[in-house]
């Protein structure tokens, strides 16, 4: 016997994400830790100093009016600058912005720092835009802090890709936001989201892809959008229009000149169609390795699809199918050459993470279903049968 789902949390998800960033700002205070944030030391590890590294030399472009220039320093034979810098030309801004050479490891410091505050109550906010119970947006901030501590996400901040760890989790409440104005556009709605696109497309280009690949099975289920296919598709193509436009300052640069990161680069291509349960067990070779708490969200993604019957189900399976089909990318993209560039095993982290949702419904449906349950037995019991 089921029992309904509690109603939509509405502020009780606000008060929930409020917890997470509370909870979340001290943990990254004690660790990262605090103090840091303000003295000028620099954070050392792995593609952290070549962020920065782009951060000055595109301050010292902007004092030149320019946004490409031949580096002396790095890819030799190469115009630096936008052309070379894929994933810190959000904190670049800032430090052209500032225009001080003791601005850029602050600047950075503090844009790694915030950036690990903000991403699990992302998913928080994704609970609260589709008026999920408030008791899947508890279970929601457990494993998002956990995921956070323990999984790929976690490595990934550490070792400098700072840029592309906040994009994954800017992606999912974006894609529920987007389908739901594909699905019910107003003027504000659709004006606020391109603003919104261009940031983070800004922030890392692969947030446009993300979007994209999550994107799609959301929208298949959303019966408005389906049901008004045109409409649908002519707000997608005006985000799309929106965010490349307003982008269009580093974009053509970009798109002129040849890049040495995409066509040098050798890392996160592996192809290997087992993936997935090597990251469940741990025992991944990629970068990042997996974790085993992956495991924990599949157990919860099944009971998803078998307990809760509360509000979104439909959408909740959806994030299900965008998890297999960032799984399937992050294994087997790298086949193709032109899909390799695009570090295809960083996207398998992004699989795990579209799971937590589901996962946290299901565990907080099998919860709540289990006073139930059992005594449904006991009086089964009483009356012998």
């Amino acid at each position: 016997m089921a029992i309904p789902a509690v109603p939509p949390g509405g502020k009780a998800t606000l008060l929930v994400m409020a917890t997470t960033l509370l909870l979340q700002f001290a943990l990254q205070a004690a660790f990262f830790p605090l103090p840091a944030l303000f003295d000028a030391t620099w954070l050392g590890y792995i593609d952290a100093p070549f962020h920065q590294y782009q951060m000055e030399l595109a301050r010292q472009l902007c004092a030149e009016g320019q946004s490409v220039g031949y580096d002396l320093f790095f890819a030799a034979g190469h115009l630096g600058g936008v052309t070379f810098n894929a994933s810190a030309k959000l904190p670049a801004l800032l430090a052209c912005i500032t225009g001080s050479p003791e601005s850029v490891s602050t600047i950075y410091k503090h844009f790694s720092f915030w950036s690990g505050v903000l991403a699990p109550s992302l998913l928080v906010l994704t609970c609260h835009l589709l008026r999920l119970p408030a008791s899947v947006a508890v279970v929601t901030a457990i494993l998002a802090i956990l995921f956070w501590w323990t999984g790929a996400m976690r490595w990934y901040h550490t070792a400098g890709m700072v840029a592309y760890v906040l994009a994954a989790h800017a992606c999912i409440p974006f894609a529920v936001a987007a389908v739901e104005a594909c699905a019910r556009p107003t003027i504000s709605r659709i004006v606020s989201l391109a603003l919104l696109a261009a940031l983070g497309f800004l922030l890392h280009p692969l947030f446009a892809l993300a979007t994209a690949l999550l994107g799609l099975p959301l929208l298949l289920v959303d019966p408005t959008a389906t049901g008004r296919p045109t409409r649908a598709l002519a707000v997608a193509a005006t985000l799309v229009v929106g965010m490349l436009a307003l982008n269009a300052f580093w974009l053509l640069d970009s798109l002129s000149a040849p890049s040495f990161v995409t066509v040098a680069n050798p890392y996160q291509r592996e192809v290997d169609p087992l993936l997935p349960l090597r990251e469940a067990l741990g025992t991944a070779s990629t970068a990042a390795g997996g974790s085993r708490l992956y495991g924990g969200l599949l157990i919860g993604a099944m009971l998803c699809m078998t307990c809760y019957r509360g509000p979104r189900r439909s959408t909740l399976m959806a994030l299900i199918a965008a998890a297999v089909l960032f799984l399937l990318w992050a294994s087997l993209a790298a086949l193709l050459p032109s899909l390799a560039s695009l570090q295809p095993n960083r996207f398998s982290a992004l699989g795990w993470l579209c799971l937590l949702l589901p996962a946290a419904g299901g565990l907080a449906a099998t919860v709540e279903q289990w006073p139930a349950s059992r005594g449904v037995r006991s009086e089964d019991r009483r009356v012998g049968k």
